[in-house]
């Protein structure tokens, strides 16, 4: 019916603006144990890490490896060259889970209301449908449990469209680098190194 369709159309458009990502880097005070991180050590032929962040401290983290989980390998912030974190791992699974069960239910108001205007036809359906049952016959569904199956299937495809797609954004972290004269200075690694400063050495 339309009055089910739109309420699922509906609820789509609002988990897609509760769920709408913000581009913006992540301090690495803000990064939770477990996020997935992708880590490119310094130089231009340097290997690239992915797997869960294990440990964070003032000047490394430890990461437990996508290949191999049981292996935690650790980075000094001044051997890091770009760090990323992994947003919406999971979220487009999530929304279509939610977004189905709306779905069905939305499917469901459309089927009752379907019974109550036919009450001939949904008894001939109903009585199909139990009779399908007993035979284990899974392919008999009928315009009601189709009207259901169909709001479900509608809802988790509007709530997988319209979820942010999974997307890599950068961490920000201080780190502090040696210059050529031997002093060291503050810079902010954001895949360049900014500098904030110096301080000379005693």
């Amino acid at each position: 019916m339309p009055s089910a369709s739109r309420a699922v159309t509906v609820c789509g458009v609002v988990v897609a603006v509760l769920l709408a990502p913000a581009h913006t880097p992540v301090a690495a005070q803000a990064i939770p144990i477990g996020a997935h991180l992708r880590v490119r050590a310094r130089g231009n032929h340097a290997a690239v890490f992915s797997g869960r962040l294990r440990m964070i401290s003032n000047d490394s983290i430890a990461l437990a490896l996508d290949d191999d989980a049981e292996q935690m390998v650790p980075f000094a912030f001044s051997d890091i060259g770009r760090v990323e974190m992994e947003h919406h791992e999971r979220t487009r699974d999530e929304a279509a889970s939610a977004m189905g069960a709306v779905g069905a239910v939305g499917g469901l108001t459309a089927a009752v209301y379907w019974c109550v205007h036919n009450q001939s036809d949904c008894a001939d359906d109903i009585g199909q449908m139990l009779e399908a049952a007993d035979d284990d016959d899974e392919s008999n569904l009928g315009p009601s449990g189709l009207m259901v199956l169909g709001g479900a299937l509608l809802g988790s495809a509007l709530g997988y469209l319209l979820a942010p797609q999974p997307h890599w954004e950068l961490v920000v972290f201080p780190t502090r680098t040696a210059t050529s004269n031997g002093s060291t200075r503050l810079s902010m690694n954001v895949g360049v190194s900014i500098p904030l400063g110096g301080r000379g050495r005693r």
